[in-house]
């Protein structure tokens, strides 16, 4: 009997304790590319790569950028090395 309850409470713990866990998520800061002179080659790359793509939303995250935008009437995500080379490209 001593065991069992043992193992109620054991069981209560854990699922009490999992239920308190929130994910987190780090969200990057948008860029507003106005002058785009440090950022030819990338710019230059996604439209060579993805050339029918739509509303670029830009954005810096430590030293690489990221892009989310619009292809096909799908969502795609790519980041870019600062030299222009396409790391990943997700849809």
């Amino acid at each position: 009997m001593k065991g069992l309850i043992s193992t109620i409470v054991l069981c209560i713990m854990v699922m009490s304790g999992s239920v308190g866990i929130v994910s987190a998520q780090n969200t990057l800061p948008e860029v507003v590319i106005n002058r785009p002179e440090g950022l030819t080659k990338i710019i230059a790359a996604f439209k060579s790569i993805f050339k029918d793509a739509r509303e670029p939303r830009w954005f810096y995250g430590g030293k690489n950028y990221a892009v989310n935008f619009l292809m096909n009437d799908q969502k795609y995500h790519a980041l870019f090395m600062n030299n222009g080379d396409l790391i990943y490209q997700i849809s």
